[in-house]
């Protein structure tokens, strides 16, 4: 079974679960939370650095690639060669992937126009904001909401990493992805930023975003 079908299977299975459950998100959330005291994980320095820290880590990315795709070319224009072109293609995939999935989808899209308030903000946990599903658009957040979550998208959009090898490299990457996404995920859980379905559906529209670049650069890839 490959790895559309896989990830497309487990994004039905995840809509049903949090559809017909949607308590799960407040029954893990809770765990984290302490009345009178809000969420302790906000405390700490470490957890701070790294929610502070991914924004950079994002923009760093983002303008290595781009430098990186811009050398690429220069050189291709002095020097023409098979490897060149392939590192061309790679980087302009990869920058392709991080803005569809991340950026148009995510940011730009869902967490500004989806208006699912943050755990913090609602009732259950202290705010004033109801609590709704995740796959029901609601009216509780302006902008910069809670589904789905760009600091997870992150970790996740290593997946894009699994289209540039073979099947084994593919299945590797998918793995050291929601390795890396759920890590991230976990601790914005920790602090009331997110719930357990904003984390899930990230990974879903991170790799929607990845597998779209991937068919939009499929047949220069693989030349």
């Amino acid at each position: 079974m490959n790895i559309e079908r896989i990830v497309l299977i487990a994004a039905v299975a995840a809509g049903l679960l949090f559809t017909l459950l949607p308590q799960i998100d407040l029954a893990l959330t809770s765990l984290f939370f302490t009345p009178g005291r809000g969420f302790p994980a906000n405390d700490s320095s470490w957890v701070i650095a790294i929610y502070r820290g991914v924004p950079i880590a994002t923009r760093v990315l983002v303008v290595g690639l781009a430098i990186g795709l811009i050398a690429s070319l220069i050189t291709s224009l002095v020097r023409r060669s098979a490897a060149t072109r392939t590192r061309c293609v790679q980087l302009a995939f990869l920058l392709t992937a991080i803005a569809l999935g991340p950026g148009l989808i995510i940011d730009a899209g869902l967490k500004d126009h989806w208006g699912r308030a943050r755990p913090a903000q609602v009732q259950e946990f202290g705010g004033a904001r109801r609590f709704t599903p995740a796959l029901q658009p609601a009216n509780e957040c302006p902008d910069n909401c809670s589904f789905v979550s760009g600091h997870a998208a992150f970790g996740y959009q290593l997946i894009a990493l699994a289209y540039l090898g073979d099947a084994r490299r593919r299945r590797r990457w998918l793995l050291i992805a929601l390795l890396a996404g759920s890590s991230l995920g976990l601790l914005r859980i920790a602090q009331g930023a997110h719930f357990l379905s904003d984390i899930v559906f990230s990974f879903f529209f991170t790799w929607l975003g990845s597998w779209t670049a991937y068919l939009i650069w499929r047949r220069a890839l693989v030349k």
